[in-house]
């Protein structure tokens, strides 16, 4: 009677833990799979490729900006800027999540939400560049939201970055954020099919070493690895396999001029880059989702074990 006893208790057990792990199983999932969701409506033809002051440019704010308010307090940050020989208004949309430890210094994860709308009668989805990356930041939103986090959090999608970074460059200017008291810049730029879908590709460590323990902690546990590399390939036909410097390349850049550290996250060029081809049903969702999770797993070890004075 006892060993029948002894038996249905750890069957009971078994049972009961099968149950949790299932529902964290399904949990997960729903989490995961709603990066792909934010994928397919911002890259979809309603947002027209988000060019500035078009229908589908206000649509994409309008989804951005409900979609961080949901887990944080978010703003607009309106700013202008010269791009050829006219004035023009931008648009960055940021929401904050207050440190558990240091509330007064700031991790800002950026992410640009411009694209060329447009041409021809084409839409330039701009699925890779970058509704990727904008997807990636909301799900981060979303995270970390809810959990204790040891440095403040600014989740910012940035406007204006096709035509010069500007949005990433007014943010600073304008100290919506006191630059002195930000600690990291993690840019997210194109991130939907990686390098060969095998890794991603993460830039900032040369001229930051003492971020590369941190990135490399992270890689013990990720799904998709980070590669250190500084330089990508051109997409554009050369005999010289003309080499992009990542450094300069998007947003992080005017983060480094004001000498805040960063981490760029993005992947190898590609065929699709600047055309309407850049789709959502060419990018792997299971690649995109093990992305996302990578990215997650890298944010919470720059936040646990990144060290300023």
């Amino acid at each position: 009677m006892i060993n029948v006893t002894i038996t249905r208790l750890i069957l009971w057990i078994v049972v009961a833990l099968w149950v949790v792990l299932a529902s964290f199983t399904v949990a997960e999932a729903k989490q995961v799979s709603s990066v792909v969701q934010h994928l397919n409506i911002l890259a979809s033809k309603e947002f027209a490729g988000r060019k500035a002051d078009s229908d589908g440019y206000r649509k994409a704010q309008q989804y951005i900006f409900a979609a961080l308010e949901n887990d944080l307090p978010t703003f607009n940050h309106h700013f202008s800027f010269d791009y050829g020989f006219s004035e023009h208004v931008g648009q960055n949309i940021y929401a904050v999540k207050k440190g558990n430890v240091f509330a007064d210094k700031f991790i800002v994860i950026t992410a640009h939400y411009d694209h060329l709308g447009t041409k021809g009668g084409k839409v330039y989805y701009g699925a890779d560049d970058n509704a990727s990356g904008v997807s990636v930041l909301l799900e981060l939103a979303h995270y970390f939201a809810h959990q204790y986090t040891r440095y403040s959090m600014v989740f910012l999608a940035t406007d204006a970055e096709e035509k010069g970074m500007h949005g990433a460059k007014a943010f600073l200017n304008d100290a919506v954020i006191d630059p002195n008291q930000i600690v990291l810049n993690v840019n997210l730029d194109m991130l939907g099919y990686g390098k060969k879908q095998r890794e991603l590709i993460i830039a900032g460590t040369k001229p930051f070493p003492f971020l590369k323990p941190i990135v490399n902690s992270a890689n013990k546990s990720v799904p998709v690895p980070f590669r250190f590399q500084e330089t990508v390939q051109s997409n554009v036909v050369s005999t010289k396999k003309q080499r992009i410097q990542l450094l300069r390349s998007s947003d992080h850049y005017p983060f480094y001029l004001q000498d805040i550290p960063f981490l760029m996250v993005t992947g190898e060029n590609h065929h699709r880059y600047h055309t309407d081809k850049d789709k959502a049903d060419k990018i792997d969702p299971m690649f995109f989702e093990k992305a996302n999770n990578s990215v997650n797993r890298l944010v919470v070890a720059l936040d646990q074990f990144l060290i300023t004075i």
